[in-house]
């Protein structure tokens, strides 16, 4: 849940991701070679519901992953890093979606982290007071249903009975 003001609910953004991790294996997995997810991206003011999926890499710059959960620290990421969905490859340390939802700092633009995309890559606005806050909701019934590319797929159908004789 994204709140620009710091109060007031902008954007909810679910991620559905293929399997269950940790968050230190989710980075892990995401910073090595990115995490496919599916994302219903719903703006609360406007009223309207996107979906999308892509390859989140959080930041491919992310270093020593395990350090990050093993204490506390004044920096996450010590080059670039972001939150949030759009199309293709979403990695804090590349080119930015051209239709991003969300916040972070994009490659190279380490004082970013406060800026807030509305579905442009070519729009934002500086949100000082930008909370994002997450929940985790496991087993959860999810729709729409998950993309086929984050499936595996189906078993075979079984063989056809014999005719009647």
């Amino acid at each position: 849940t994204l709140k620009p003001d710091g109060t007031s609910t902008r954007v909810t953004i679910d991620w559905l991701f293929s399997d269950e991790k940790t968050l230190q294996q989710r980075f892990e997995a995401a910073v090595s070679s990115g995490e496919h997810v599916a994302w219903t991206i719903t703006d609360e003011a406007a009223g309207t519901r996107w979906l999308k999926s892509g390859t989140w890499w959080y930041s491919d710059g992310l270093r020593n992953v395990a350090s990050k959960f093993a204490g506390s620290g004044s920096s996450f990421s010590g080059d670039d890093g972001l939150w949030g969905a759009g199309s293709g490859s979403v990695n804090g340390d590349g080119t930015m979606p051209s239709d991003f939802w969300g916040h972070g700092n994009w490659d190279s633009g380490d004082s970013d982290c406060e800026r807030v995309y509305l579905g442009s890559s070519s729009a934002s606005t500086r949100q000082p007071s930008m909370r994002n806050l997450m929940y985790l909701h496991v087993g959860a019934t999810t729709w729409p249903p998950l993309p086929a590319a984050l499936h595996p797929p189906p078993p075979p159908p079984p063989p056809p009975f014999p005719p009647p004789t």
